[in-house]
């Protein structure tokens, strides 16, 4: 997927509509492409959200038996806080009075060649007037190549166990239950 036509698509419905829904593309080797669009997105913890992308990423494993993730992008609203260089957060970035609202756009590249995984974040600012309507967008040219999605890992985990036979998965799970992977 061409990650600039990807923004550019999620700038523009974001203009038109004044909000943009949590989406997620899943492009596979072969070049087909799965969209997944969320109605609603109530989870609030990482670990609820870990949880519903596993059991997605299982589903469109069940559904594409064969086939290999190549790429997956999340794009939602969120917010965002800015810290100076080693000082610690003093609260989630919903709660900072200083917060920023933005649009991210989480990428994962899956390499089986390689066995490679690397991830980005592109941030667009959303600059809304006094009274609340969204007048602009400001797409930060500053990727930030060093991120850790668990969220698109557990997507890509529970795709990829779906690979496994009945037996591997319930040994999997039922280290992970013990805490010993």
């Amino acid at each position: 997927m061409d990650i600039t036509e990807i923004v550019q698509h999620a700038k523009d419905d974001l203009l038109k509509e004044g909000e943009h829904r949590p989406w997620m593309y899943v492009e596979f080797e072969e070049k087909e492409l799965n969209i997944i669009a969320f109605a609603d997105f109530p989870y609030q913890t990482t670990l609820e959200k870990q949880k519903v992308f596993f059991g997605l990423g299982r589903k469109l494993g069940t559904e594409s038996p064969g086939k290999n993730i190549c790429q997956v992008i999340f794009i939602v609203e969120a917010w965002m806080s800015h810290y100076a260089k080693g000082e610690k957060p003093k609260h989630s970035p919903s709660k900072d009075p200083n917060r920023m609202e933005v649009l991210t756009i989480q990428v994962l590249d899956a390499n089986h060649a390689t066995r490679k995984l690397t991830e980005s974040v592109h941030i667009v600012d959303m600059i809304r007037d006094g009274s609340g309507e969204l007048v602009d967008l400001l797409h930060r040219k500053d990727e930030m190549q060093e991120v850790h999605n668990p969220i698109l890992t557990a997507f890509l985990a529970g795709f990829e166990s779906t690979k496994l036979s009945d037996e591997e998965f319930a040994r999997i799970m039922e280290r992970a239950f013990r805490g010993g992977l």
